[in-house]
């Protein structure tokens, strides 16, 4: 199989699009497939996780790739993307998420070759972004996707009826370093509570950093890490100040290795508006942390067990409801750490083996039909 993913941006980016979509590049290149990304970076762009020697990245870079394109650069960007995909020999292109998905759609008609769609995030996110206004158009060019990958099975039944039998459910692997060993820390004083994610708006880091605030009192032992980057930084330690708690929650930046805070945390909280796969949520659980996010979360109520592997708070956006299921685990070791046992064992199903099974089966399976 000759497979090309196309993504935005790899240049220095963190995100969970950027790191599953090089995952899946270096597995389909270890299992004896051609694989070659297309990116609108320029030049001399790094990608921040590691990539395999035998992927090949097309940086077509006709211009910044956070900037809107104008009709020339976008002229140019399809003469460039169709002649790297006859020189591949492509059998078939995976858009990661909307706006790549519909680029290689457009340049790329009336090539033959089919052009499937990964959507990466909820369905969800329309209810809290500007471009929810245009939710029913985007389900539009969706139709003239070769198919559609969604990561949880409840999204299929929040896209139109036209596009659910065009729809398959693949999730993501969750990749666990010492995934058996217990969490470390238990039998000392201090303990931390995890959240990983990138410091914006749909990661809403304020509701969970106001929660912590309102129960600090009680669990003096406790402290907060915020691991990851973005718009919001400036923002949250303002508000972190504001609650005169700069020694109880960090904002330690980006981490590429999180393994470790996993190892060395008692208690992992996704605070999201929305998610598609949480990864970091998977990885924690993985590892034996019991998690806390909340009900109104996709996602995040897909993979959080409520009672059994985590606590899921009212609502979305709810700082009282947050506050009282993280008091619930924090004063409870024990139910961390029953909680933690059964955390492991509900993202057996998740293991990269499996997956990417799924993900070959389904690639090969499009390029033959082509």
């Amino acid at each position: 199989m000759n497979l090309i993913i196309a993504c935005r941006s790899f240049d220095n980016m963190a995100g969970g699009v950027e790191r599953q979509s090089i995952a899946l590049a270096n597995e389909m290149v270890k299992r004896g497939h051609k694989v070659g990304f297309v990116t609108w970076d320029k030049e001399g762009a790094k990608a921040f996780y590691e990539m395999e020697l035998a992927v090949e990245w097309f940086k077509v870079g006709e211009n910044d790739p956070t900037v809107k394109a104008s009709i020339s650069s976008r002229l140019k960007r399809a003469q460039r993307v169709r002649q790297i995909v006859k020189d591949f020999n492509a059998d078939c292109i995976l858009g990661f998420q909307q706006g790549m998905y519909l680029s290689m759609r457009v340049y790329l008609a009336g090539t033959g070759i089919p052009v499937i769609a990964a959507e990466r995030e909820s369905p969800f996110r329309y209810d809290f972004i500007k471009d929810g206004k245009y939710k029913n158009a985007i389900y539009q060019s969706f139709r003239f996707a070769k198919a559609i990958t969604v990561q949880c099975e409840s999204y299929v039944a929040e896209y139109p009826p036209y596009l659910q039998r065009k729809m398959h459910v693949i999730p993501n692997p969750v990749f666990a370093t010492n995934g058996n060993a217990k969490p470390s820390g238990e039998t000392g004083k201090e303990k931390q509570l995890l959240c990983v994610a990138r410091l914006g708006f749909a990661k809403n880091q304020e509701a969970l950093i106001l929660a912590f605030a309102s129960i600090a009192n009680e669990c003096p032992e406790w402290s907060l890490l915020c691991a990851g980057e973005g718009d919001d930084r400036e923002n949250l330690k303002r508000l972190i100040s504001e609650l005169n708690l700069q020694d109880r929650v960090k904002l330690p930046g980006a981490i590429k290795d999180v393994s470790n805070l996993y190892q060395s945390s008692q208690l992992f909280c996704l605070p999201s508006r929305w998610e598609g796969f949480p990864n970091v949520l998977g990885e924690a659980l993985a590892h034996g942390l019991p998690a806390v996010g909340y009900q109104g979360c996709g996602g995040v109520r897909d993979l959080i067990q409520h009672g059994e592997n985590g606590l899921l708070a009212e609502g979305n956006g709810d700082i009282e409801s947050l506050a009282a299921c993280l008091k619930e685990l924090i004063l409870d070791p024990d139910k961390r750490e029953a909680m933690g046992e059964k955390a492991r064992a509900s993202i057996n199903q998740y293991q990269p083996s499996i997956i990417y099974d799924q993900w070959e089966g389904f690639l090969s399976n499009i390029g033959k039909r082509a």
